[in-house]
Parts: C-alpha cells; sequence; structure tokens
C-alpha cells in the first residue's frame, strides 16, 4: 500500500482433515474406504477493490484500471446554451458506436444542466481512465480532443483515427499503472540483513 505497509489480498490455505475429521466428514476412496478429505480455503474478496484504489487513487478520486474500469471510455459533447445541438450529438453517438465495435465500454455524459469542467471533474473523480471531449468546432474539423486520466497528456485526433488512438492509449495507461504501482512497492521494499556473530 502507499504508506508501505502490506495488505493481505487472497488466501489459500492447506486446512488437512482437521475440519473434516470435527464434522465427521468422509467420502468413499478408490478402494471403497470412507475416509477424510483434505480440505483447503481459498478466497478473494472485496479487500482486492480497496487494495486497487488504495495503490491507484490519487487527490482526484479514483484512478481505475482500463481493463476493470466498468467505463473506459466517457465522451463529452461541449454543448452550447440556446443552440441546437443536434448534428454534435449525432456525430457523438457516431464515435459511441465506433469504440464499442472495438469491444471499448464508452457512456456519454450529454447532460446540460452541467458545465463542461464539472463533468471533467466529476468523471475523473469516478476513475475513468480516458475522456473525449468533442465540440462543435471539433466536429467542423474531423477531431477530438482526448485525455487520459493519469496525466500522460491530451491530443488532439482525427476522429477517423479515434479507435486505434483509444485502443494504443487504453493499453499504455494499463501498461503505465502498472509500471508505477511497481516502482513504488519496489521503492519500498527492503530485506532485512542478518547479522552473523
Amino acid at each position: 500500500m502507499p504508506d508501505g505497509k502490506a495488505l493481505q489480498m487472497g488466501t489459500s490455505h492447506l486446512l488437512s482433515q482437521s475440519f473434516a475429521k470435527s464434522f465427521d466428514m468422509k467420502y468413499q476412496d478408490h478402494d471403497n474406504e470412507l475416509t477424510y478429505p483434505y480440505l483447503t480455503s481459498w478466497g478473494a474478496t472485496t479487500r482486492l477493490i480497496g487494495a486497487m484504489v488504495m495503490v491507484h487513487g490519487d487527490q482526484k478520486g479514483l484512478v481505475l484500471p482500463p481493463r476493470v474500469a466498468p467505463i473506459q471510455v466517457v465522451i463529452i459533447p461541449i454543448l452550447k446554451k440556446d443552440v441546437d445541438n443536434q448534428e454534435l450529438i449525432q456525430a457523438v453517438e457516431t464515435v459511441q458506436k465506433q469504440l464499442e465495435t472495438s469491444g471499448i465500454r464508452v457512456c456519454i455524459d450529454a447532460d446540460d444542466t452541467k458545465t463542461p469542467g464539472a463533468k471533467f471533474y466529476h468523471w475523473e473523480m469516478k476513475g475513468v481512465p480516458v475522456r473525449i471531449e468533442i465540440g462543435p468546432r471539433d466536429i467542423k474539423k474531423g477531431e477530438a480532443i482526448i485525455v487520459d486520466r493519469i496525466g500522460l497528456g491530451k491530443s488532439t485526433v482525427s476522429l477517423d483515427e479515434i479507435n486505434k488512438h483509444v485502443e494504443n492509449l487504453l493499453d499504455t495507461v494499463q501498461k503505465t499503472m502498472l509500471e508505477r504501482a511497481t516502482k513504488k512497492r519496489d521503492e519500498m521494499w527492503h530485506k532485512e540483513a542478518k547479522l552473523v556473530d
């Protein structure tokens, strides 16, 4: 964990025959004899989710690895007040469908009661790995702005290249998150030297 403490995540125990004997649990073996089984106990709990939050989270909120994020990409149309935004919404829905054909989990936030900044903050806090911003000017230019959650940068991408760019970015974010967490863990790892008389 970020504070240097270890967290037991999953468990695996060989319980041997003690519980089987306590509960008089038996089975018929290959020799047709009743015998006590050797038992094991395995478990992974919601503690795994807590560990992920603690390892990757930051001051803005959650940071979810793309492979486990329920929403990998949020598209935020930059809506204009007192204007017909239908063309923009249609373009955004087209981008959503394109990304979904690549197996990417996408959400559109077309809430016209919130500012784009409020939406950016909201989705950053939820840990969505990639944000796509598309406004009327972007549609005319045939491009979109793409921002990742872990601070690798902001880029302007052609709508024709958006699938490939987002797929590569999700892979890069996944890899970078693992590398950062591994590096941090390794920096905190210390082996105690044994003193010999």
